[in-house]
């Protein structure tokens, strides 16, 4: 994995479901010529699973769940799903997609989102339809992406320099706490995100006293979060 925005989907799902994953997801969607991420395929081989599902959600325009009750049981898929929505909390973005695949019952934090019904064999073809339209970019997003760029690099008052140390303090602080527990590398990723999105804003928007405020709140927490785990300070990494 190199880019940022590398994949059109990344699959969440059970491994128990692989094979109606492989038949019903993966071949059809990458026939449309859909750029589709899977674990036992695009995962980089030695690095640590958790890493490996934060980097596939970061690069994917979309993450497809394929809920089961296997999946709503596995932990390393609410994480996936824990991920993916601190991406786009308010389902503004429609990053998150989720697709039924047997009946049960919905987490409280996805039931406010429509979801594809892939329980019944005979629909299977034409919900796959509808999530090929939901997944490649509309001509407004293209649009948008290109005047986003525009304004990026016609110059903004974040300067380079600060977001690679911020971005060399992250990859540190993951570093510091891979063996930790859960919670805690769910936190430091929640931080991550946070952070190069009030980056990214900066970068389009110019600075403001909301955004300085924001970070300065985020900086803070991964101050108290490494100082406690990792044996120092956020600053401390940033200035190293």
């Amino acid at each position: 994995m190199v880019n940022t925005g590398e994949y059109d989907a990344f699959i969440s799902y059970s491994s128990r479901e692989r094979v109606w994953v492989n038949q019903n997801l993966l071949h059809p969607l990458e026939s449309a010529s859909l750029k589709i991420c899977v674990d036992y395929r695009d995962f980089d081989v030695g690095v640590p699973s958790l890493i490996n599902m934060e980097q596939a959600i970061e690069r994917s325009r979309k993450t497809l769940l394929v809920i089961t009750p296997s999946w709503i049981q596995s932990q390393w898929t609410q994480f996936e799903c824990l991920l993916a929505q601190v991406q786009d909390p308010a389902a503004r973005g429609q990053r998150l997609l989720p697709l039924l695949v047997e009946k049960t019952e919905l987490p409280r934090r996805l039931s406010m989102l429509t979801y594809l019904d892939f329980t019944d064999p005979s629909a299977i073809g034409f919900q796959r339809e509808r999530l090929i339209k939901a997944i490649k970019p509309s001509e407004p997003e293209v649009v948008d992406n290109v005047q986003n760029q525009t304004i990026a690099n016609s110059g903004n008052s974040v300067a380079r320099s600060s977001i690679g140390r911020y971005t060399r303090a992250l990859e540190m602080l993951r570093e510091l706490i891979r063996d930790k527990d859960f919670d805690i590398v769910l936190a430091q990723a929640t931080l991550a995100e946070r952070l190069r999105d009030n980056l990214s804003d900066e970068g389009i928007y110019g600075t403001s006293e909301v955004i300085r405020a924001e970070r300065a709140r985020i900086l803070h927490e991964l101050n108290r979060l490494a100082l406690q785990h990792a044996g120092k300070t956020f600053n401390d990494l940033t200035n190293s």
